[in-house]
């Protein structure tokens, strides 16, 4: 027995002194973290100073620790360290971003051609999503706005096509009457006139072709040739071959037969104008 303790005793080493953890660069940093004011750190973004606050929190902690690692206080340095640098985080003022947003959401889409106003509508959500986030940055707000302005630089607008005119004229000639008109002149007013209601009809056509159809429609109504009313001449032939030449002089009945002739041949052409009738 007594040589087992003897044995045991030279297995036993005395208990070895704690030595606790090197605490400078942390203790330093604790003091550095404490000099920032409360007004210092409303300045930066919430989630900085919520870091801040937790790794100067934890740093006290660890400080008050005799028992803490080397491990642990060294990663308590690194942590806060990294806090302290990021107090230039600070937050952007959105004044700026927020008026041009605004400005842009009162303008009305359909002034702009689709595909400029789809690059505004896409920048506008990207600068709406960052002024929700109160973490944006200076530089973040500044890229947004630069990027919107652009894109509202860039805008198209819509050609603003007066159909007025040609409106006007189409509703006063879309119902001529075709029995009155000579044949050979009428398709080229009906095509002149389908061709305008199709670009009444288009939302999408230009001034341009608005003047253009204005232009044909009129010309080919101008164009169309009423056919002669006979009628009347009918009439004065009659009244001609029912006179007695003695109740005329020779001359005056004679000039008087030549016009009948004229009239009657006229009377008998079925393409006389009426300008030829008169």
């Amino acid at each position: 027995m007594i040589e087992a303790l003897k044995n045991a005793e030279g297995i036993l080493k005395p208990n070895e002194p704690v030595v606790e953890a090197d605490k400078t660069l942390l203790s330093i940093a604790v003091n550095v973290a404490k000099a920032v004011t409360e007004e210092q750190l409303n300045q930066v973004v919430p989630v900085v100073k919520k870091e801040f606050t937790d790794a100067l929190q934890e740093a006290e902690l660890i400080l008050a620790d005799s028992k803490a690692s080397q491990e642990t206080v060294n990663n308590s340095f690194k942590r806060l360290a990294k806090a302290i640098q990021m107090l230039d985080f600070v937050k952007g003022d959105k004044t700026a971003l927020q008026t041009l947003v605004d400005e842009v959401k009162a303008m009305e889409s359909s002034n702009y051609t689709e595909e400029s106003w789809a690059k505004v509508a896409e920048e506008l959500s990207k600068a709406e999503a960052l002024l929700l986030d109160e973490n944006a940055l200076q530089y973040e707000l500044d890229a947004a706005k630069e990027a919107l302005q652009e894109a509202v630089d860039l805008l198209v607008e819509v050609e603003k096509v007066d159909k007025t005119l040609l409106q006007s004229f189409y509703d006063k000639v879309k119902d001529t009457d075709e029995s009155k008109y000579i044949a050979s002149t009428w398709p080229a007013f009906i095509d002149a006139l389908s061709n305008a209601d199709s670009v009444l009809k288009d939302e999408k056509a230009t001034q341009e072709q608005v003047d253009n159809a204005y232009t044909a429609l009129v010309k080919a109504y101008l164009n169309l040739r009423l056919i002669p009313d006979k009628s009347l001449l009918e009439d004065l032939i009659n009244q001609a071959n029912g006179l007695n030449s003695a109740n005329y002089t020779k001359a005056t009945f004679d000039g008087l037969t030549k016009a009948l002739n004229e009239a009657k041949a006229v009377f008998a052409n079925p393409n006389a104008t009426q300008v030829e009738v008169d």
